[in-house]
C-alpha cells in the first residue's frame, strides 16, 4: 500500500516537474518576443520643419506586430496631437513617445476609412508598448485617440 501511495507521489512530482519546466519556457519565449519587439522599433530621426512641426529627415522602417512600413524622408508631422491645456501634463514633442506618435501621424493621414483609423491606433499602441512606455500613458493615448476618430468618423461620415 505504501509503494502505491510513494509510486503515485512520484508521478505526480514528475508532471508538477514537467508543467513547472513548461511554463518557464513559456515565460521565457514571451520575455524573448517583447526584447525583441523592442530592439525593433528605433527611434525617428527629425528636424524643426516650421512652429510645433517636424520634418523626417531619414526614410524611418519600422515593423510591428500587425504593421510594417515605412515613413519617407521629408514627412511633416505634430507629434502627438495633444490639446494645448495637457501640454504640461503630456507633452507632443516628448521623445519617450514621440517615434510612436509619428507612426501614428502618418498612418492617420493615409486612412481612408474607420478601419484604418482603427488600425492607426492599434499601431500606436503597439509601437508605444515597443518602446516600453508605461501601461497608463497607453492607456491615455490609445484610448483618446479611439474616441477622437470615432467622433470625427461620426461628424464627418467616414465609414
Amino acid at each position: 500500500m505504501i509503494s502505491w501511495i510513494y509510486t503515485d507521489l512520484m508521478r505526480m512530482d514528475e508532471r508538477l516537474v514537467k508543467l513547472t519546466q513548461i511554463r518557464n519556457d513559456e515565460l521565457r519565449n514571451i520575455y524573448k518576443k517583447r526584447k525583441i519587439m523592442k530592439n525593433d522599433l528605433k527611434r525617428v530621426c527629425v528636424k524643426p520643419y516650421d512652429k510645433d512641426r517636424f520634418e523626417v529627415v531619414d526614410d524611418y522602417a519600422f515593423s510591428l506586430p500587425s504593421f510594417n512600413g515605412v515613413i519617407p524622408k521629408g514627412f511633416k508631422t505634430d507629434g502627438a496631437s495633444i490639446p494645448r491645456i495637457f501640454w504640461s501634463i503630456y507633452p507632443p514633442f516628448k521623445s519617450e513617445y514621440f517615434s510612436a506618435c509619428v507612426i501614428h501621424d502618418f498612418l492617420c493621414i493615409k486612412a481612408r476609412s474607420k478601419n484604418d483609423y482603427m488600425l492607426a491606433n492599434k499601431v500606436l499602441k503597439e509601437a508605444m508598448q515597443a518602446l516600453e512606455i508605461n501601461e497608463f500613458k497607453i492607456f491615455i493615448f490609445y484610448h483618446s485617440c479611439n474616441l477622437f476618430h470615432k467622433i470625427k468618423c461620426l461628424i464627418k461620415g467616414i465609414k
